[in-house]
């Protein structure tokens, strides 16, 4: 935008999120210096290690404001989902071992002690990924794999609230910005848990952070140690006098079982064990939550809720008796319409379509998305693609198996900061965090509109925003 000429939409679209968005986008013609990037990495200050300037992705400069009514909005609309789809097997499946294990890919006597009770979804975090549209929150996905991407904004948060101009302009109208961190979040989460079950009743809450032997050195000795200090502070501020630390560790060589307990090779009792990487934990150790034993987020139950198809069936099974009238209603308002990709008849639109057929005369208005994938991986989005690359894909897809179709779901407008000195109109996708039941803070991902092949993804080109609350 070379005028920087902004539209009644894209003015409705920050208001909407708050008065203070919509002011900051008002007062853009009159900051021209904030139409020019800020080069984070040389800004950084003291307080931001070297280590996690190698972790960052590239980074929006402008933030992105909403009010209490927004946030109780996202609250809603996080939760509601996640525990929506941590009911699929249950509500899908009848809770049938057998049944959730076929369509999950997995052993069935595997699936039944992961589905005996208890289920341990209070212990759940999960990151909620939604498009704000034009007829409100529209929910893409449900991340159930317990990584926690975006964390590591939390070193600028006081750079980005406190810029020149910035923080003078919403002083003086009394706005005072707040940045809810996830990471204080999920700490605050484990060491809430562990008191909560009796773990902590030796003075102490160890925390192992359980990864794959070949991704060990992702946490470098400086980042082992912030999270050290930082899990200390939320012992001292969750329960005084209490203590602990934090590991790194993987199966089988960091780890040893003991009298159905879990332990370091130092010797340490684990309380909380945490899924940072791509490892899954044993099924054995699994169990130990099961018995209050051991915190574990998430192990191997995200097999179900982390297959993108959960959305799809959630979508597909809302109108057929297994969720009562409230349930229904959240479904239709925060789920949009999918469907596993299998041949045969649906209803689209109150009328009934063969899928093939639909999925290819209006390739425009749908995404194609593999059940089980990360990191923008695996994902086409139908407006995006030619026709041939389209149909192509579709057959490819549909002889695979495990993949599905979502109606494209398109973001309102927001202003963002873009090139060597402008601003453009950007797509936006929220990614929300729920620890067992409770909102934990969030991040954008931003690309601009028409930019890129539709997927919105930090791994794919995407930058990240903050969300400040006012």
């Amino acid at each position: 935008m070379s005028d920087l000429e902004v539209s009644p939409a894209v003015l409705a679209a920050h208001a909407d999120l708050s008065s203070a968005a919509r002011l900051y986008v008002e007062a853009l013609e009159h900051r021209p210096d904030w139409l020019r990037p800020v080069d984070f990495p040389t800004a950084a200050t003291a307080e931001v290690p070297d280590w996690a300037l190698r972790l960052m992705y590239p980074l929006q400069s402008w933030p992105t404001y909403i009010d209490a009514a927004k946030v109780r909005e996202i609250e809603t609309a996080t939760a509601a989902v996640t525990s929506l789809v941590e009911q699929v097997p249950a509500r899908i499946f009848d809770g049938d071992a057998e049944r959730v294990a076929r369509y999950f890919n997995e052993s069935p006597a595997r699936t039944a002690l992961l589905l005996e009770p208890p289920d341990l979804s209070s212990t759940m975090a999960s990151r909620v990924d939604f498009v704000i549209s034009e007829p409100g929150i529209q929910c893409l996905e449900v991340n159930l794999s317990a990584r926690l991407g975006g964390w590591e904004l939390r070193f600028w948060e006081s750079f980005c609230r406190n810029r020149p101009g910035l923080a003078e302009l919403l002083a003086g109208h009394g706005i005072a910005p707040r940045y809810s961190d996830p990471l204080r979040a999920l700490f605050a989460h484990l060491i809430r848990n562990a008191v909560a079950s009796g773990l902590a009743g030796n003075g102490e809450v160890n925390l192992a952070l359980l990864m794959a032997p070949n991704e060990l050195d992702v946490v470098s000795p400086a980042a082992l140690a912030y999270l050290r200090g930082l899990f200390r502070e939320l012992l001292e501020e969750q329960e005084p006098g209490l203590g602990g630390s934090v590991a790194v560790g993987a199966f089988p060589d960091s780890f040893e079982i003991r009298r159905g307990k879990l332990y370091l090779k130092n010797g340490k009792r684990v309380h909380a064990l945490y899924e940072f990487g791509t490892a899954w934990v044993p099924i054995d150790v699994y169990l130990f939550g099961k018995t209050g034993q051991l915190q574990v987020y998430n192990g191997p139950v995200q097999r179900f809720g982390g297959d993108k198809r959960c959305l799809a069936l959630l979508s597909q099974h809302a109108a057929g008796g297994r969720f009562d009238a409230r349930e229904r209603e959240l479904i239709e308002r925060y789920v949009p319409w999918g469907r596993e990709w299998i041949a045969g008849p649906v209803e689209y639109q109150g009328e009934r379509h063969d899928l093939a057929a639909l999925l290819r005369g209006k390739r425009e208005r749908f995404v194609l998305k593999k059940g089980w994938s990360f990191e923008g991986r695996d994902v086409a989005v139908g407006r995006f693609t030619p026709q041939a690359e389209w149909e192509r894909l579709l057959d490819e897809t549909l002889a695979a198996g495990g993949w599905l179709a979502q109606e494209w779901v398109e973001s309102r407008p927001y202003l963002y900061q873009h090139g060597e000195r402008g601003a453009a109109l950007h797509s936006v996708i929220w990614g929300t965090f729920c620890l067992g039941g409770r909102y934990g803070g969030g991040f954008l991902r931003m690309m601009p509109q028409g930019q890129g092949d539709g997927v919105i993804n930090s791994k794919r080109g995407a930058t990240e925003g903050y969300i400040f609350e006012v």
